[in-house]
């Protein structure tokens, strides 16, 4: 019998996903599989939308969170589900940093009735586990560490963990800190979370988007994936229009961008991808610079077709962006 924890298996459910993500997703979307997805996105009827990530862990806490071991990622997936409290799971080797003492107590698993997953493969609620060689000294027979948390991943932020997976439901991030939060599909195949009544500075937007596993602050180093962040932040002005009978300021809608001045070097820099003009978008995107009597530190949003420079402590919509099918980005 085929174990689930042989490491070729890995790549043939990948290759299966993929294939079958690229027959199922629509024709009107970009697919060029280049990256491994930074998130998975699992859609179930029964459990809701929850988003997972590989190879992040989280910090036991003394009061945020509690373990108890299960036999495979669906089963603590499940637990975290139907415990009250649980807001997001860990599943792996526990070799992660510690917060403080165990709150203890066990939680009975369950299986769990289908499920899709873009960019990766869920088939009858079972998933691919994590791999025999990076669980540490526990056995097959012992099962993983399930470790369950009170607090999403803007308050208890997750860790890097080799082998483990860490998901959460974005329904209860939204009701348990972050106000009013929509996750939206952009037309470039990115994966996009932005706030309805949300406007704050730029080290803080920066920083919320960090501390959600697989996401980072909305960057547009392509035509395609400025023309996505222009569509998404237009719909929210139009909503908010017909909400407040008003024509919105562009700082209620327009995002901020995961592009900055570097003050010593004074060149335009993407957060991810070095200097601006290395992209695609410098070539025609017309610049808005800040003029100021004193050195400012300053970062971009993009208006009116136009990128305009602001200072970092202005405020501006906050637009988180993940890439859920590895598209290169």
């Amino acid at each position: 019998m085929m174990s689930a924890f042989d490491p070729w298996l890995h790549w043939v459910i990948f290759a299966v996903c993929v294939v079958g993500v690229t027959v199922l997703w629509p024709a009107s979307l970009p697919l060029v599989v280049a990256l491994d997805p930074s998130v998975h996105f699992i859609s179930n009827s029964v459990i809701g939308d929850c988003l997972m990530a590989r190879d992040v862990g989280l910090s036991l806490h003394p009061t945020y969170t509690m373990d108890f071991t299960t036999h495979n990622i669906s089963s603590c997936r499940i637990a975290c589900w139907t415990h009250s409290d649980c807001v997001a799971a860990m599943a792996g080797t526990g070799e992660t940093g510690t917060g403080g003492t165990e709150a203890g107590g066990t939680e009975a698993g369950g299986t769990e009735a289908g499920g899709t997953e873009a960019g990766g493969t869920e088939a009858g609620g079972t998933e691919a586990e994590v791999s025999e060689s990076s669980r540490g000294k526990r056995s097959v027979e012992e099962g993983i560490l399930c470790r369950l948390a009170w607090r999403g991943p803007d308050r208890l932020e997750p860790i890097p963990s080799l082998g483990s997976v860490y998901f959460f439901w974005p329904g209860d991030l939204f009701s348990e800190g972050l106000q009013n939060g929509t996750y939206v599909l952009g037309s470039d195949g990115l994966l996009y979370l932005q706030f309805n009544n949300n406007t704050d500075d730029y080290p803080s937007s920066l920083d919320l988007c960090k501390k959600l596993p697989g996401h980072r602050i909305a960057s547009a180093h392509t035509y395609v994936q400025l023309h996505a962040i222009t569509k998404i932040a237009r719909e929210k002005g139009r909503i908010q229009s017909l909400i407040l009978q008003s024509l919105p300021i562009a700082s209620d809608i327009m995002p901020w961008l995961g592009l900055t001045m570097d003050e010593q070097l004074s060149i335009m820099m993407w957060v991810n991808a070095g200097p601006f003009n290395t992209t695609e978008v410098a070539a025609t995107t017309p610049v808005k610079y800040f003029v100021a009597q004193t050195t400012t530190s300053t970062a971009f949003i993009f208006n009116n077709g136009t990128l305009e420079e602001l200072p970092r402590t202005d405020v501006a919509s906050t637009l988180c962006q993940a890439n859920p099918l590895g598209i290169d980005w």
